[in-house]
C-alpha cells in the first residue's frame, strides 16, 4: 500500500509541467479611478489598484496603475511599486511597510484569470534611481481591455519577476465603485471622441 502511495505521488509530479506557476491568492485589494484634464477635456484615464500579499514572514503591498496617456503619442502606461514589512513588525505595530529598493522588475504581465493571452508591455524602463519601480509602456487596446477587466471586478492574475528572483503570480479582484466606473467610462468616451483612442480600440463594459 505504501508503495502505491509513493507511485501516485511520483506520477503526479511527472505530469506537472516544469514551468508551471503557483498562483498566490490575494484576499485584500482595492481600486480607484485615475483621471486628469486639460482645457479641452479629459487628458489621461486609468485605474489604480493596491493589494497586499501576506506570508508567514512578511507582508508586501503592491501599488499598481494602468493608464492611457495622451501626452505626445497616446500610449498605455503601467507603473507599480512594492513596499514590505516583516510579519513581526506588523503584529507589534512597529511602523508602516517601507519601499523595497533595488532593480526594477524585469518581467510583468496581467491577464483575466480565464484568458490565455496576457497584456505584456512592449517596453519596461529600468528605474535609474534604484527604487524598484515598474515603469512600462503597452499597446492602447490591450491596456484599455485590462483596465476594464480590473474595473468590472473580474479575477485578475498579475505576474512580476525581479532580477534573480522567481516569477510570482498573484490573483486578485478589485472592482471599481459604481461612481468611479462611470467616471472611467466618461473619460475614455471623451478620449475616443477626440481621436486620442481609435474607436476600434474602445472596449466599453456593460454598466452596473
Amino acid at each position: 500500500m505504501k508503495n502505491l502511495k509513493y507511485l501516485a505521488i511520483a506520477a503526479a509530479l511527472a505530469v506537472t509541467p516544469a514551468g508551471a506557476q503557483t498562483v498566490h491568492k490575494i484576499d485584500k485589494a482595492k481600486a480607484q479611478v485615475i483621471v486628469s484634464r486639460d482645457a479641452e477635456g479629459f487628458k489621461d484615464c486609468g485605474i489604480r489598484f493596491i493589494f497586499a500579499e501576506n506570508t508567514s514572514e512578511r507582508m508586501d503591498i503592491y501599488d499598481m496603475q494602468m493608464s492611457v496617456i495622451t501626452e505626445g503619442a497616446a500610449t498605455g502606461l503601467i507603473t507599480g511599486s512594492r513596499s514590505r514589512t516583516s510579519t513581526a513588525d506588523l503584529i507589534n505595530l512597529k511602523g508602516a511597510p517601507q519601499p523595497t529598493p533595488g532593480p526594477s522588475p524585469e518581467r510583468f504581465w496581467i491577464a483575466k484569470s480565464t484568458d490565455a493571452k496576457p497584456l505584456v508591455p512592449r517596453e519596461i524602463i529600468p528605474d535609474s534611481e534604484g527604487r524598484g519601480f515598474l515603469i512600462a509602456f503597452a499597446q492602447i487596446d490591450a491596456t484599455v481591455r485590462q483596465i476594464f477587466n480590473v474595473a468590472e471586478g473580474y479575477a485578475m492574475q498579475v505576474m512580476l519577476q525581479y532580477p534573480g528572483q522567481p516569477e510570482r503570480v498573484m490573483e486578485l479582484t478589485a472592482p471599481l465603485a459604481r461612481g468611479d466606473l462611470e467616471t472611467l467610462n466618461a473619460c475614455l468616451d471623451d478620449l475616443t471622441k477626440r481621436g486620442s483612442i481609435p474607436n476600434s480600440q474602445r472596449n466599453k463594459p456593460a454598466s452596473r
